[in-house]
């Protein structure tokens, strides 16, 4: 008979103090292996939420999409860069607002969570978008000759409107922003004048401005000069008139 060895022994009594470390530790090893061997655990954004612009009036739409081993639970948050708040039921991957001055003034972001933790999206905001609003406009204006006038009404539009300016009906081909400069005055720029505003949401017209160009007092720049004749003869005096338009004349007898 070959020398060899043999080896007797029994099994753990399942009521051995050791008898369930075995059972344990793998247990442990499965719930902690995301963590031991770089799993992903904590949720990730794979799509954050994205700026919306939207007419005024309208809904905008925030979607945020997360990578996750366990369910995931959602939290909408809407504030300033200094202050957020949450927002009372939603709690979906999802946030649909009604566009307005109002709430184009926050910031939205989301929180998402699962039993390993959490993580915030980046807040976005929303661009409102509405058709130009005449504001305020004068409706007559006075300007001295040789003097520079402004017609400036003032428009309200996003995105910023297209101008166009128009005197009597007739397109001012050069005029093309909401300020119409018209320098060194003179009769024929007097008028009716109005701007035209658009953009991809609508246009609106101005009411008609008046023009009206004047001049100056007008001055004597040559008096008459006296001269001395006999009874019954004939004398011409003469006199010369500034203006700026064309001045006229009346004689005194004193």
């Amino acid at each position: 008979m070959q020398p060899g060895f043999q080896v007797h022994g029994r099994a753990p009594h399942p009521s051995h103090p050791w008898a369930g470390l075995g059972v344990l530790f793998w247990a442990v090893v499965i719930l902690a292996a995301p963590r031991l061997f770089g799993a992903q655990c904590a949720p990730t954004f794979i799509a954050q939420p994205q700026w919306a612009a939207s007419l005024v009036g309208t809904p905008s739409t925030f979607t945020a999409e997360v990578a996750s081993d366990t369910a995931v639970g959602f939290q909408w948050l809407r504030g300033t860069p200094d202050s957020f708040i949450a927002l009372g039921g939603q709690t979906n991957p999802t946030l649909t607002v009604v566009n307005s001055s109002h709430v184009s003034q926050f910031l939205y972001g989301v929180i998402a969570s699962n039993s390993c933790g959490s993580v915030t999206s980046r807040f976005v905001g929303i661009q409102p978008y509405y058709p130009p609003a005449l504001v305020s406009q004068p409706l007559s204006l006075k300007g001295r000759f040789a003097t520079t006038a402004l017609l400036a009404p003032v428009i309200d539009g996003s995105p910023v409107p297209q101008f166009q300016w128009f005197k009597e009906g007739v397109l001012l081909a050069s005029a093309t922003g909401n300020v119409l400069t018209l320098a060194a005055l003179d009769y024929p720029n007097s008028g009716s004048y109005q701007l035209l505003a658009s953009n991809a949401f609508g246009a609106v017209t101005s009411k008609p401005i008046s023009l009206v160009v004047t001049g100056v007092y007008p001055s004597v720049v040559q008096r008459p000069q006296g001269a001395t004749v006999v009874e019954g003869g004939a004398i011409v005096l003469k006199g010369l008139g500034q203006n700026l338009g064309k001045p006229g004349y009346s004689w005194i007898f004193t």
